[in-house]
């Protein structure tokens, strides 16, 4: 294939993937999306030109849809190298498909290459540099066309169909020109018109039903403080109890179901940390539990938890020594506060490349205990492996922190372990800016169809959502509460 046709096709798979891509509306376009890239993949005889042309293409696709991250400041260092590694791991199964071709099994790679993609997808979950999950089927959120299609596949599921009919798209392309059956400029048409199809049934939002009596509701207040605020409370416990308490009795809200709170909003490592072995005693959980009582409802709030453990030894990878025999853990987790009961506490399960761990830090930690000039890695969060779902009004809860809602195939295993009602994704303000929201819902959306469970996304800044697994939307836009009704079935 010549470098001009190359860069024609490049071009092509580039834009129509940017329109479908999250927060972009002409999501239906994921469908054929990928044509154009296959073709050159199983055309192309050069490696070296494959591998610019594939690495260029995932690089700029990330690139300009994190944009608005990147101009908020989110420079992490795992966000920048996701941008360099990515394209690399998403370009292996191409390279097969690639290699079969030219060895003269195009049509054995064809049928394998939706197996390689789906392996691909899955794997990256479970290594230590795990980035956000870029499913293909998280394109397909907010499409009401497949609304009964996700509970039966997954997410994963949708994926492979999506890649295979990309797949066969390409193969019958390649199949038919290269046997003269039909002209390049008549399937170059079919393509842009199945493109013009494909842009008003993105478009057809999704309805809301109604009229179900028999439904499962829950009352909820979304304590939602503004970025303003978390830097005025920043690390100060007291100030962050009585402006919740302040924000609870302003709005003097009575007999709610829940209220739920952000992310790590409960804070302060230095001068007054949460320890979970004493939290029942806490003057400041006290607090909070008299007014859970006398309100007559339960709180929900994110928290960075501190665990006391004696041990001779560390007791895990992520421990740290505090004196003598006694080591600490520190959890970005999530407290559930009633007024009449034990305190409850998860914590995160998925943990952010180089934001709360070091990548391979058990190895590293492993062999500084045996090597004297290799450092221990002491700044890593600790995971406490309890997903069980807290129990609201007969209403079972499991709770995922931040980008853990774009894991799938985790929210499954919470899900089966026993079953839940609904699921509370707990946010901040990691990100104002619309498109990246509307990016985030999007997937969430695909995660809700696929496990079969609604979710509400609790943010910072009036901007959470409650995302029901049929697809609609029912936003919290008040300020600092704001009280809704909603539907869990």
């Amino acid at each position: 294939m010549s470098k001009k046709k190359v860069i024609y096709f490049w071009i092509t798979s580039l834009l129509v993937s940017l329109l479908a891509w999250p927060p972009a509306i002409f999501n239906l376009l994921i469908l054929v999306a990928y044509v154009p890239i296959l073709i050159v993949s199983i055309k192309t005889k050069s490696l070296r030109q494959l591998v610019i042309t594939l690495y260029s293409f995932y690089y700029i696709l990330v690139l300009i849809k994190t944009t608005g991250l990147l101009g908020e400041g989110h420079f992490t260092y795992g966000l920048v190298l996701a941008l360099f590694v990515l394209p690399i791991l998403w370009m292996m199964p191409i390279l097969a498909l690639n290699y079969l071709s030219k060895k003269g099994y195009l049509l054995i790679g064809i049928l394998l290459f939706p197996f390689l993609y789906l392996i691909n997808e899955y794997w990256q979950y479970f290594w230590d540099l795990s980035f956000i999950a870029y499913h293909l089927s998280f394109s397909l959120g907010e499409n009401w066309l497949f609304n009964s299609i996700y509970p039966l596949t997954g997410v994963l599921g949708m994926s492979f169909i999506i890649i295979s009919f990309n797949s066969v798209l390409a193969y019958l392309y390649v199949f038919t020109t290269d046997n003269g059956l039909i002209k390049k400029k008549f399937l170059h048409l079919g393509f842009l018109i199945v493109v013009l199809i494909g842009l008003p049934f993105s478009l057809i939002p999704i309805e809301k039903k109604g009229g179900n009596k028999e439904a499962m509701e829950m009352e909820v207040a979304i304590f939602s403080p503004r970025t303003e605020d978390r830097d005025f409370l920043n690390e100060d416990f007291d100030k962050q109890i009585e402006f919740l308490i302040q924000s609870i009795d302003k709005d003097e809200v009575n007999n709610l179901d829940l209220i739920i709170g952000p992310e790590a909003y409960l804070s302060d490592l230095n001068d007054n940390p949460l320890f979970t072995n004493t939290i029942d005693q806490n003057e400041a959980i006290l607090k909070l539990k008299e007014i859970c009582k006398r309100r007559n409802t339960s709180l929900l709030i994110g928290a960075i938890l501190v665990e006391l453990i004696k041990s001779d030894d560390f007791p895990s990878s992520s421990a740290k020594l505090k004196q003598d025999d006694i080591y600490y853990e520190i959890y970005n987790g999530a407290l559930l506060i009633s007024g009449d009961k034990a305190v409850q506490w998860r914590t995160k399960q998925i943990l952010l490349p180089f934001v709360e761990k070091i990548p391979f830090h058990p190895y590293i930690n492993y062999l500084s205990e045996r090597i004297s000039f290799i450092p221990r890695m002491n700044n890593t969060y600790g995971v406490k492996n309890d997903v069980s779902p807290f129990k609201v009004n007969d209403v079972r809860i499991v709770t995922s922190i931040c980008y853990e809602g774009l894991y799938p195939l985790q929210l499954a295993e919470k899900v089966n372990a026993q079953t839940a009602d609904l699921q509370i994704i707990l946010s901040n303000d990691w990100t104002i800016d619309p498109p990246t929201v509307s990016q985030y819902e999007t997937y969430c959306h695909a995660v809700g169809k696929g496990t079969g469970i609604s979710s509400i996304l609790v943010n910072m800044n009036e901007k959470t959502v409650y995302l029901h697994k049929d697809g609609w939307t029912n936003r919290f836009e008040n300020y600092p509460l704001s009280v809704k009704r909603i539907q869990l079935n």
